[in-house]
């Protein structure tokens, strides 16, 4: 259950537990720079698109991607699903 946070007025409320798009990114910064002494192939981005996290393998002589998790498919596909939901929600409201 999350913990009760007061507020000015003095109310407790819920803590969120889901995370701002800026702690989000500065988690993903700081990931980034924990892992770039010990595995600099390695490179983490937010898809301000979907708000996911992207983890890139890079081949450090060509700077070519080897692989990305999730990979560009799944995000595309992520990012048509919530087009579409807010065209049928524009539609119902």
């Amino acid at each position: 259950m999350p913990k009760p946070v007061n507020n000015p007025q003095g109310v407790a409320q819920p803590q969120s537990r889901e995370a701002t798009p800026q702690q989000l990114q500065q988690t993903v910064d700081e990931l980034q720079r924990k892992v770039q002494i010990t595995a600099p192939n390695l490179q983490f981005s937010i898809d301000h698109d979907t708000g996911r996290t992207v983890v890139k393998v890079i081949d450090a002589d060509t700077n070519e991607v080897i692989r990305q998790i999730p990979d560009e498919e799944i995000l595309r596909l992520a990012k048509e699903i919530d087009r579409v939901q807010g065209l049928l929600l524009h539609k119902q409201g």
